[in-house]
């Protein structure tokens, strides 16, 4: 009994999905701290798109960002705009006034292939990949079902919720 139900919640977080708190403002203001979403796994051969909101692991933890370059492209900073291949992104999900600028990694990115640049909503609270570069396919682990304003189960009081896996800053 107790091995078909591990079977059970093992099958569904590999191939369907599972639940994360957001913990951080990195994402606001799409994703408000202590909110608790869905995200669906990453099937082998997932296709990804510039937009998406992907949760990975980032070395030290897991982490939800938003995928901004995709592999082969040339990500530039200038004045404040994210450009791709030479043309301004548009980035509707950004509240006006929000501006980029490079960090760590410099005003130009190259994505590899089979890698991904991401970056927070909340560009001056985020540490992302202008920070630690692009991110390999393999450390993304989910999306999230969904675009824009994520739909929330609740916002959840920390000091009631043992902090595990789940956790997504």
């Amino acid at each position: 009994m107790v091995f078909g139900c591990l079977l059970v919640v093992f099958l569904f977080h590999r191939y369907l999905g599972f639940l994360v708190i957001v913990d951080g403002r990195s994402m606001c203001p799409t994703l408000q701290p202590k909110t608790m979403l869905f995200v669906r796994s990453m099937a082998p051969g997932s296709i990804l798109h510039r937009g998406d909101i992907a949760v990975l692991n980032d070395g030290e933890g897991s982490v939800i960002k938003r995928i901004v370059g995709l592999p082969g492209d040339e990500v530039h900073f200038v004045r404040g705009a994210v450009f791709i291949n030479n043309r301004q992104m548009s980035e509707p999900y950004l509240p006006k006034g929000i501006v980029t600028y490079p960090e760590d990694v410099g005003d130009e990115i190259r994505v590899g292939s089979n890698q991904y640049l991401v970056l927070g909503d909340n560009r001056q609270k985020s540490q992302d990949g202008r920070s630690y570069g692009p991110v390999n396919a393999e450390q993304i682990r989910g999306l999230l079902p969904y675009d824009g304003p994520a739909p929330m189960f609740g916002s959840l009081d920390f000091a009631a919720v043992r902090l595990g896996p789940g956790l997504v800053r």
